[in-house]
């Protein structure tokens, strides 16, 4: 089962194959560091952000980031 983490020095997530805990030597990230911890919130799929299918953006994306055109669903920023 893939595993979320986050490397404890930069804090960039990552998705590893395995738990963290379960590598000899763990995949360099890119600040160079080898010392992931999972990272339970998204572990837990607690990601309940609405997503957004407009034309914004060519995929499927969280509402109000970068160049989406909505704050909420049906209300354009402005």
């Amino acid at each position: 089962m893939k595993t979320h983490c986050r490397c404890r020095r930069c804090g960039t997530r990552r998705v590893l194959r395995k738990h963290p805990g379960e590598y000899l030597r763990q995949p360099k990230c890119g600040c160079g560091a080898r010392d992931y911890r999972e990272d339970k919130y998204r572990m837990a799929g607690k990601d309940e952000r609405p997503t957004c299918h407009a034309d914004c953006y060519h995929f499927p994306h969280r509402i109000g980031s970068g160049q989406c055109k909505f704050i909420k669903p049906g209300e354009y920023k402005d």
